[in-house]
């Protein structure tokens, strides 16, 4: 059999059937093998199948409690909840956003699949994949941590691309060289013509740093970084990491040494190295190494490059380029008017009330956590004041042709985002701004913006604003949030006057 890549979609609804056939499984056995795996690793869950369950486009809780049996006769729906690249033995599963829902009609070019893919493993790499992050990942010493060598690959390829090879510097010291000279050396070691009452060196010991080329580990780091980018082609996701052919060695593993061998290597060039990006490379080449058995292709290993929550990819994207001032101090943006001017150094987000606690005969005690926004833009917009609390909410909002709405932010969010205005209103009033907006940002895979409202009119009638809503075009955000650009608060259409 030869590698199977298929495109599925985060959150919508699978039969067991459909995962059959669309990873051409030809028993039962294999198939069962496969779920169960991505379900160890959380990235399939089991929900009720009934006609609810169908349209629906998130997961609750209660969705996740359903009976061994119902399993077992196929009576549920499975749902991707993971977005990225997934390999299982000979398998390739790409799971799109699931507010990419023009892919379910097949009606689409293998072009347009590419780049949406391309997009979102970009925005991954931005979000979650800095050195730090992925070498605490891949080497943690606890026991339930997994080997995923798709993100090791990707990672050793980055970081060739970003600062070459693995290379060693060998101290010579020459007479009469060309390099730095070495005085303590030089003054020790010859003797000194004096003329006018100075010292004159005929001969000069010099010092230059020569690159060992035939150094072990550089050999080794290249034919590593040629055995990632083999398995890459052989998988058919270069293009999609937007990663390089590289033929750097011909060399096979034994050449270096067994398993053990190299390891021992590995770790006494790793104790006498400081240099942290060396450090960090040769953990990596360590890890691998120790893991040399497997490939992105044995048996049923997974390895994955992704995430289990997209919705912080997408709250994160929202706070960078529409400029979140939530860590502003007030003075900053000149918000310490009237009883503020004390507070002018903490930033809006500690101007937020605490909740104050008084137990018994004890002293009333203010405890932390509070109120805390996605973000909030404090603009002036031709002339005219705004204060406007955007929430982005990774949510599909739908309304069924009956005029049900479906996967809408719920009653928890909505009465939050009430309360979000209401700890700024006195903060608003005291500074005397003129617009104060308060509205929800969801992501959509259209090219224009879908406006609309939620409210509760026991709220509304104590002066607070309704709660906007804006269904945005999620490429449009992540590409300002790729080339690290705003997008101006004018664009949302809050109010007639943006």
């Amino acid at each position: 059999m030869g590698i199977i890549s298929r495109y599925v979609r985060e959150q919508k609804r699978y039969t067991k059937n459909e995962i059959k056939d669309n990873f051409e499984f030809d028993n039962d056995r294999e198939l069962e093998l496969f779920i169960g795996n991505l379900k160890s690793y959380g990235i399939i869950k089991t929900v009720k199948a009934d006609h609810n369950q169908k349209d629906l486009s998130y997961l609750m809780d209660e969705d996740l409690i359903i009976v061994d049996e119902a399993i077992e006769n196929g009576e549920c729906f499975y749902v991707f909840a993971y977005v990225g690249i997934i390999t299982i033995g000979q398998r390739i599963i790409k799971v799109l956003p699931k507010y990419m829902t023009k892919y379910d009609d097949n009606n689409h070019s293998e072009n347009e699949l590419l780049e949406d893919m391309r997009m979102v493993i970009k925005v991954l790499e931005e979000y979650n994949y800095s050195t730090e992050q992925l070498v605490k990942l891949i080497n943690s010493k606890e026991e339930n941590t997994r080997f995923n060598q798709l993100s090791i690959m990707l990672f050793l390829l980055k970081d060739y691309y970003e600062n070459g090879l693995y290379s060693n510097e060998e101290t010579i010291n020459e007479v009469n060289g060309i390099g730095q000279v070495i005085w303590d050396k030089t003054i020790n070691e010859n003797i000194a013509v004096v003329k006018d009452n100075k010292p004159y060196y005929i001969e000069t010991i010099t010092s230059k740093n020569k690159k060992n080329e035939y150094d072990y580990f550089q050999k080794l780091h290249k034919y590593v970084l040629t055995d990632c980018s083999k398995q890459l082609e052989e998988a058919g996701v270069s293009e999609l990491f937007d990663v390089e052919s590289i033929e750097l060695s011909n060399e096979t593993i034994d050449y270096f040494g067994d398993t053990d061998f190299i390891c021992y290597k590995l770790n006494g060039e790793l104790s006498q190295q400081f240099n942290t990006r060396k450090q960090v490379l040769l953990k990596t080449l360590l890890t691998y190494i120790s893991h040399s058995k497997h490939s992105l292709f044995n048996n049923y290993g997974v390895s994955m490059f992704g995430t289990t929550a997209f919705n912080r990819i997408w709250e994160e994207a929202c706070r960078q380029v529409f400029g979140n001032k939530l860590d502003y101090s007030l003075k900053s943006l000149n918000l310490d008017k009237g009883t503020f001017k004390q507070s002018e150094e903490k930033t809006l987000s500690e101007i937020i009330e605490k909740p104050k606690w008084k137990v018994g005969n004890y002293k009333e005690r203010e405890i932390s956590g509070t109120l805390t926004p996605d973000l909030v833009c404090v603009e002036k917009i031709n002339k005219t004041d705004y204060f406007v609390i955007l929430d982005a909410k990774y949510y599909l909002l739908e309304i069924s042709e009956s005029g049900e709405v479906r996967g809408n932010p719920g009653i928890s969010d909505l009465t939050k985002q009430y309360l979000y205005q209401l700890a700024f209103e006195e903060l608003i009033k005291q500074n005397q701004i003129s617009v104060k907006e308060n509205c929800f940002l969801l992501p959509s895979e259209d090219d224009k913006i879908k406006k609309g409202y939620a409210s509760l009119e026991m709220l509304n009638g104590v002066g607070l604003e309704v709660i906007q809503y804006r269904i945005i075009p999620a490429n449009i955000v992540f590409n300002k949030y790729l080339s690290k650009k705003r997008i101006p608060l004018k664009w949302l259409q809050l109010d007639s006057k943006l």
